[in-house]
C-alpha cells in the first residue's frame, strides 16, 4: 500500500511537468503493479475505483492528473485503519521504533 500511495502521489506532483510518453509510461507502470487484476502489488481497493482506473488505461476516459485520487485516498485510509496499528503490535516496531523514541504520527 505504501509503494502505491509513495508513486501515486509523485505521479500527481509530476504530471504537467512530464512529458506525454513519460506520463503514458508512469501510468502503465501504476496501473500494471497495483491495480489490474493481475498485479504483483495489487491495493486493496474497491472494483468501481478499479473499473475507473481501467477504463482510462482503455481510452474510455482521458489521463488525467487526479485519476489517482480516490485510489490514494482509500489506501490512505486503510494504512492508517490497518496497516499501522498491526505493525505497531510487531516485534520489529518495538525493537527498532519504540527503542529509538521516533515520532511517527501519521496525522501530521
Amino acid at each position: 500500500n505504501y509503494y502505491f500511495w509513495r508513486e501515486a502521489t509523485l505521479w500527481k506532483k509530476t504530471f504537467r511537468s512530464e512529458k506525454e510518453h513519460e506520463r503514458l509510461f508512469r501510468f502503465r507502470f501504476l496501473v500494471q503493479n497495483f491495480i489490474d487484476q493481475d498485479a504483483i502489488m495489487r491495493i486493496n481497493i474497491p472494483y468501481e475505483m478499479q473499473r475507473d482506473v481501467m477504463g482510462v488505461l482503455n481510452g474510455e476516459k482521458p489521463i488525467s492528473e487526479n485519476v489517482f485520487d480516490k485510489c490514494v485516498s482509500e489506501v490512505y485510509l486503510l494504512m492508517l485503519t490497518h496497516s499501522w496499528p498491526r505493525f505497531m503490535r510487531t516485534d520489529l516496531y518495538r525493537k527498532n521504533f519504540l527503542a529509538q523514541d521516533i515520532d511517527l504520527d501519521l496525522e501530521q
